[in-house]
């Protein structure tokens, strides 16, 4: 009997780290208390009041393709973040973050206004996988501007970035899981329902969250969008792996043609100063070339 239950609750299990998911969780109008303990949690600060500018899910599949299901909202009145999920290594992704924070900085002002209108602006990326070229000793990272010489910031700095690496974390040692980012991150990763359930029970926060998953999980509706969408990023990811494959296959092919076209580049040009010696000691210049294969015309 507990066995066919065990079962059934695994069935169940939905992976936080498929971005339809994650917005569920985190972007839910009935409750804000998961989402202002995660940016807790990043931000290393208490975050109380916190509203959602784009709750809303697409509620088809066709629609959801092509849809990058972020969360933004505005803390305290004036601070303005984006968060979102990111499970498949982007090409140029870090130019895209860039891009899109400064795209969130100036949403607040327009031509004319003062640019004291201008608020704090934070992006916050989780990722699961890839390789975003970040520093190995950190699975937490924080980018703000600075002065290059001093390392201090810029006087009124506005503009921070963070990437949470998921499977860094769990790789790292020693990882203190009283932490509320870590436990957070323990939550993302989790790969069963017990997991998750043991994580919950340590925090109200998570346990909350844990409820939203189960809440999908049972709905058929949102359960087929979540696999949908969950086939959709597999796809995504293995034609990122096939491009990287191919893209690699070519830049060593590419390698391999070079230096067989250098090596005959430099046969050629080493027959060529051969029958100048020759040629310079008295030999035929018809002579010289047929002897080493090479026209009289490459001598001039």
């Amino acid at each position: 009997m507990n066995r066919k239950k065990e079962s059934n609750e695994e069935d169940y299990f939905l992976s936080p780290q498929v971005d339809f998911l994650f917005k569920r969780i985190f972007a839910d109008e009935r409750t804000t208390k998961p989402l202002c303990s995660l940016l807790s949690a990043v931000l290393d600060e208490e975050v109380t009041e916190i509203r959602i500018l784009n709750p809303e899910i697409p509620r088809s599949i066709a629609d959801m393709k092509g849809n990058v299901l972020d969360i933004r909202a505005v803390l305290g009145g004036k601070t303005h973040v984006n968060i979102e999920m990111q499970i498949w290594s982007q090409i140029h992704y870090m130019r895209r973050t860039q891009y899109n924070i400064a795209r969130l900085y100036e949403v607040k002002i327009e031509s004319g206004d003062d640019y004291s209108k201008l608020e704090r602006t934070i992006a916050i990326n989780f990722l699961s996988g890839g390789n975003y070229k970040l520093p190995k000793e950190k699975w937490h990272t924080k980018y703000i501007f600075k002065e290059i010489d001093l390392n201090t910031p810029m006087p009124d700095e506005m503009l921070e970035i963070h990437f949470i690496e998921l499977e860094k974390m769990l790789k790292c040692k020693g990882i203190d899981e009283s932490n509320s980012l870590v436990k957070w991150g323990l939550f993302m990763t989790a790969k069963s329902m017990q997991d998750m359930q043991v994580v919950a029970k340590r925090d109200p926060a998570i346990l909350e969250a844990l409820s939203i998953v189960e809440e999908v999980a049972k709905n058929k509706e949102e359960r087929r969008l979540y696999e949908a969408r969950q086939a959709f990023i597999r796809d995504m990811v293995t034609n990122q792996k096939e491009y990287e494959r191919r893209e690699k296959k070519a830049r060593e092919e590419g390698l391999e043609e070079g230096i067989q076209i250098g090596e005959k580049r430099g046969r050629e040009e080493e027959k060529k100063e051969t029958a100048k010696k020759l040629i310079s000691s008295g030999m035929e210049r018809k002579e010289v070339c047929e002897v080493l294969g090479i026209s009289e015309s490459d001598l001039i």
